[in-house]
């Protein structure tokens, strides 16, 4: 929800940036528009000043509203497959697509929980995987490219499709740098690229 000083910003000139959360069974009880979706959504909002005029008065807003309802489900989803027991295995694990959730986040949220995991990507023309065992990124695949060079190819891809699954059975070790080392290499690179 917007921060109760949301005015006193914008008045100032600076941006905005907060999400909302819009229950949409609610909003039909009170009826304060129509609706017939159900459930809750989430929006990312983002509003900016156009600029003052000569008093000092803001001219106008620019406001841009993205729906990220789907992003947070699939984060939703990635956050409970890395707490769920050790004992019970998800067969056919987590999909999503990282126009929605970005690779970055993935490897974050899996990573965070300390668990083994194995994520395969498809973007249509290329196939690859990436396993963490214990938290750590130990091996990456895009097509016949190994190790940290196919990691950071790989954080090139703006579409596609993963799927998360828990892992047991691993590839020899072909990245033995720190996960949070490799992310950062990467985003080096893909902003010099």
């Amino acid at each position: 929800m917007p921060a109760p000083d949301a005015k006193k910003t914008l008045a100032k000139g600076a941006s905005l940036h907060c999400e909302i959360v819009v229950n949409f069974d609610d909003v039909r009880k009170t009826g304060m528009f129509v609706s017939t979706r159900p459930g809750k959504a989430h929006y990312e909002m983002l509003i900016s000043n156009l600029g003052c005029d000569s008093d000092y008065r803001p001219r106008g807003y620019f406001a841009q509203i993205e729906d990220v309802t789907h992003r947070r489900t699939i984060e939703a989803d990635l956050r409970k497959l890395q707490t769920m027991d050790a004992g019970k295995s998800v067969q056919e694990g987590i999909t999503g697509s990282l126009e929605e959730v970005g690779l970055t986040d993935v490897v974050q949220i899996l990573c965070s929980g300390g668990r083994s995991m194995e994520i395969d990507l498809n973007n249509g023309k290329d196939k690859a995987q990436i396993f963490i065992r214990t938290g750590n990124i130990i091996h990456c695949a895009v097509g016949a490219l190994q190790g940290e060079e196919a990691f950071y190819n790989l954080m090139r891809w703006q579409k596609g499709k993963f799927t998360a699954k828990e892992c047991r059975k691993f590839p020899p070790q072909t990245i033995t740098i720190p996960t949070m080392s490799l992310l950062m290499e990467g985003a080096r690179r893909f902003d010099e690229g």
